[in-house]
């Protein structure tokens, strides 16, 4: 699980990184309250949580990546292509991915969702 600051993860409940350690994260910036990565968990993207980010199903460009959503055994997928034929290899299925894709592509943060 590749995480950064400001991420958003199960355990069991919604939690934000603020600072990562050795062994796990933590939600404050003074360590009092830390999760041992193993007890992490991704939160699954949902289709209510893509329309609110403002995602569509299909393909749409994207600030000069093709953006591809799709719903695949009951999971919400999100592909990245620089052209019709080049995959940029970053699938999304967690909130997380997604936070840290929009970062990418961006270069700020995914507006704050109503699961928070």
């Amino acid at each position: 699980m590749e995480l950064r600051k400001g991420n958003w993860v199960l355990s069991p409940s919604p939690v934000q990184v603020e600072t990562i350690g050795y062994e796990g994260i933590n939600i404050d910036s003074f360590g009092k309250t830390s999760y041992p990565f193993e007890k992490l968990a991704g939160i699954p993207i949902t289709r209510e949580l893509l329309e609110e980010a403002h995602f569509i199903e299909g393909e749409k460009e994207f600030q000069g990546y093709i953006m591809s959503v799709l719903e695949r055994e009951g999971k919400m997928e999100i592909y990245t292509f620089e052209d019709k034929t080049t995959l940029i290899e970053f699938p999304c299925q967690y909130v997380h991915q997604l936070q840290n894709l929009h970062f990418h592509l961006m270069g700020d943060e995914l507006p704050q969702l109503s699961f928070i």
